[in-house]
């Protein structure tokens, strides 16, 4: 059974639209705007967590508050003490009408792997192995990641910190 934890981000900038139905010239050119979306949700995330792993969901609360995984492998972050790591859901869920407008969701089903975003203690976002279109790759994600983390890590240096 899947259950949901999730995270929702408020713009306070503007007015939030139920999903409509739009013309618009080429429904290409949306698919290519909520990838580009996602890829900067990554960037984003990559500064924001404080630790990102790769790890199988061993667990969670009926209620989907917590969830456990087993970490395979440290991606941003220190390797944990235990191999098993249990972090709180964030309290709030996105529903949207494209993949960057759900991207920040924490999904969890147990037995299958993720990407995990942490601060705190708290997730992020996780990001399922298994995805389908519209959401970016697995393989994007992770190459997204690792050159946003590399890039922080250089500004950081030349600012001397």
């Amino acid at each position: 059974m899947l259950r949901r934890i999730a995270f929702v981000s408020i713009l306070a900038a503007g007015p939030a639209f139920a999903c409509q139905r739009v013309s618009s010239p080429s429904p290409a050119a949306l698919a290519r705007q909520d990838r580009a979306e996602q890829r900067e949700i990554v960037r984003a995330l990559a500064i924001e967590a404080e630790v990102i792993y790769v790890g199988v969901a061993v667990s969670e609360t009926q209620h989907a508050e917590r969830a456990e995984f087993k970490i395979d492998q440290v991606i941003k972050g220190a390797a944990p003490v235990s191999q098993t790591l249990t972090f709180d859901g964030p309290s709030e869920y996105t529903i949207g009408c494209t993949a960057a407008a759900e991207f920040r969701n924490a999904l969890v089903e147990v037995g299958k792997t993720y990407l995990i975003y942490a601060a705190g203690g708290q997730l992020l976002r996780t990001g399922s192995k298994d995805r389908e279109l519209p959401e970016i790759s697995w393989s994007e994600e992770i190459k997204l990641l690792r050159r946003a983390i590399s890039s922080n890590k250089l500004r950081g240096r030349a600012r001397g910190e």
